[in-house]
C-alpha cells in the first residue's frame, strides 16, 4: 500500500511538474514537500481545490515561502487569523484560518491554512478567469 501511494505521489508530481502554469508548479512543489498527493475537488469548470489534510504545523512557513517562489509574486491580499470556514462559508468548529490570495490576469490562487492544534489543513484553490 505504501509503495503504491509513493508511486502515485511521484507520478502525480511528475505530471504536474511538466505543466507550464505557476499554479501547477506550486501544486507539484507542495506535494513534494508534504509527501502526499492532495485531495482534489472540482467546483464547476473553472475552480479546483487541492487539499492536503493534517500537515505538520512545522511546514507552515516553508509552504508559504514555496507559494511566493513558485507564483513569482507576493500575495495581492491576505487574511489574518480568524474563524475557519468551509467552501460554503459555514464555520469549521475547532479551527482557525489564515489565507493569502495571489491574483494574475489568467487566474486567482488562494492558499488557506486551517489550523487545529499541531496540524494544518492546507487548501489551495485555483480559479481560472
Amino acid at each position: 500500500m505504501k509503495t503504491t501511494s509513493l508511486f502515485l505521489t511521484i507520478l502525480f508530481s511528475i505530471l504536474l511538474s511538466s505543466c507550464s502554469s505557476n499554479s501547477d508548479r506550486l501544486i507539484a512543489a507542495f506535494t513534494s514537500e508534504i509527501g502526499t498527493a492532495p485531495n482534489l475537488k472540482a467546483q464547476g469548470n473553472s475552480k479546483i481545490s487541492y487539499t492536503w489534510p493534517a500537515v505538520s504545523i512545522v511546514k507552515k512557513d516553508v509552504l508559504k515561502s514555496i507559494a511566493d517562489k513558485e507564483l513569482k509574486m507576493a500575495p495581492t491580499s491576505t487574511e489574518d487569523m480568524g474563524i475557519a470556514v468551509d467552501e460554503n462559508g459555514n464555520p469549521v468548529m475547532g479551527k482557525i484560518q489564515q489565507s493569502w490570495t495571489y491574483e494574475i490576469p489568467d487566474n486567482k490562487t488562494k492558499l488557506v491554512y486551517q489550523i487545529s492544534g499541531s496540524t494544518i489543513d492546507v487548501i489551495l484553490t485555483v480559479t481560472k478567469k
